[in-house]
């Protein structure tokens, strides 16, 4: 006999906000543009991926600190997700460091 489901499944990192039947994690990227109202009835975690980090307009750290504040302070919001230094990014650790540190 399978045993019936108790709870439903979670999904932790997700970027597809309709779902049906899942409590998801949506995340929000600084770089998919300005965040002007929570996500509707998801809990979400916001980001700034170094992968997408502009070399010519690269953001300051009042940017990036900002952009999650705002995050911080919407109802939903659980986590930061997907920020800090990637080696396999093509913007140059300089560039992230001065970013992220």
């Amino acid at each position: 006999m399978v045993p019936q489901k108790k709870y439903p499944f979670i999904n932790v990192h997700t970027h597809q906000e309709d779902d049906p039947g899942v409590v998801s994690v949506l995340n929000i990227m600084a770089d998919n543009g300005v965040l002007n109202e929570s996500p509707k009835n998801v809990f979400f975690s916001a980001g700034f991926h170094p992968w997408y980090i502009n070399p010519l307009s690269c953001p300051s750290e009042n940017e990036v600190v900002g952009f999650l504040d705002h995050c911080y302070k919407q109802q939903g919001f659980l986590a930061v997700g997907e920020a800090g230094l990637d080696k396999l990014s093509a913007v140059s650790m300089e560039i992230q460091k001065r970013v992220f540190l």
